[in-house]
């Protein structure tokens, strides 16, 4: 089934457009705004999820089939859902790695507040690098789109949220394989920029081959300047 106003292809299950929210089936049909919000949230997953079996097996060669597939819009929102996906592993990897009597509760509203906090938190490197990433893309005019700056942020960071699960599941006990992880994760990130920037943004790889590092330095430099704001005791 196909949206009659956008056309994009929907699931016999869904009531309305999650593109457009166009409601689907009986003309004069309501729609309640709960029932297209899941139908929104469902697009999107199913967006996220093929995006994600697409490049993960090929973290470099299939990026940019990833995001083809995906669309401006869509690219966009999914870049938003591989960045949340990122984040809940990272929040698990880091409550696991806590011992049991320091991890948080929802005892309180402080804790409750203390779990957003740390939550948002995790969000910065994202949104970091999405800033970076569409300044880059203008400074050399790519062509391109903000959900492809969404895009690439959301792909190449994913890894730092597996890695922080895989950390909190083996413990602080198995050095070894956090380490190995580790360098498996930067490795990734560093390949998945350059993929997003030399076959996304067409830059080329001689500017892309530069443009990573300068890329990820500025945005470690950024986000410890946001987080030095949000949690100056930390830093």
């Amino acid at each position: 089934m196909f949206c009659s106003k956008c056309g994009l292809e929907i699931a016999d299950a869904m009531t309305a457009c999650g593109k457009c929210s166009q409601p689907v089936g009986m003309a004069g049909s309501v729609v309640s705004p709960a029932a297209s919000i899941v139908d929104k949230a469902k697009v999107i997953a199913a967006d996220a999820w093929m995006a994600l079996r697409r490049f993960a097996l090929d973290p470099v060669g299939g990026l940019q089939p990833a995001y083809e597939m995906q669309g401006g819009g869509r690219s966009l929102r999914t870049g938003i859902a591989l960045c949340v996906a990122g984040v809940v592993l990272v929040f698990l990897g880091a409550y696991l790695m806590l011992p049991p009597f320091m991890r948080p509760g929802l005892e309180t509203g402080d804790e409750f507040l203390a779990i957003l906090k740390m939550m948002f938190c995790a969000t910065v490197p994202f949104a970091s690098l999405w800033g970076l990433n569409a300044a880059l893309r203008k400074a050399f005019a790519a062509k391109s789109d903000f959900g492809a700056d969404s895009f690439i942020a959301g792909a190449s960071l994913l890894p730092v949220g597996v890695t922080a699960f895989i950390a909190g599941v083996v413990g602080f006990g198995n050095t070894e394989i956090i380490i190995m992880v580790n360098v498996l994760c930067v490795c990734l990130i560093v390949l998945m920029l350059f993929a997003g920037y030399s076959r996304i943004y067409k830059m080329g790889d001689r500017v892309s081959t530069f443009a990573v590092p300068v890329v990820l330095l500025l945005a470690g430099w950024l986000t410890k300047i946001i987080l030095a704001a949000i949690l100056p005791r930390m830093f």
